[in-house]
């Protein structure tokens, strides 16, 4: 196989392994959003939150720190804040050492209270 013929089939490898890649990452991240639950994420909040928190309109917490529903209705609160404050918590708030799992389920009820 001349050098050019060689060429041209680790082209066509690395295009396979790409394309591949590709559609991996993009199948899968949807999947990491739709996997955080709302409700699981209350029961967290309820749990762990409440101390500090009124975590449900209507519900008990304390008036230490901002309701979840201001929480939610902030905007400068994003996503990727919301994770990061509760993976990476600063005083006054305590570390409440979640799981991975909890803080995305936590984030999505956050989010979930936001106003239409």
């Amino acid at each position: 196989m001349s050098p050019m013929m060689r060429r041209i089939d680790e082209i066509m490898e690395i295009k396979i392994w790409l394309t591949f890649v590709t559609f991996t990452i993009m199948t899968m991240a949807p999947m990491q959003v739709s996997a955080a639950d709302a409700q699981k994420g209350l029961e967290h909040a309820r749990q762990r939150c409440t101390t500090c928190h009124v975590v449900e309109p209507g519900g008990k917490g304390s008036d230490q720190a901002p309701a979840f529903r201001t929480i939610a209705n902030d905007p400068s609160r994003t996503h990727a804040k919301l994770e990061s404050w509760l993976a990476h918590p600063h005083p006054p708030m305590p570390n409440p050492n979640l799981t991975r799992f909890q803080i995305d389920n936590i984030v999505a009820y956050i989010q979930s209270l936001k106003n239409p």
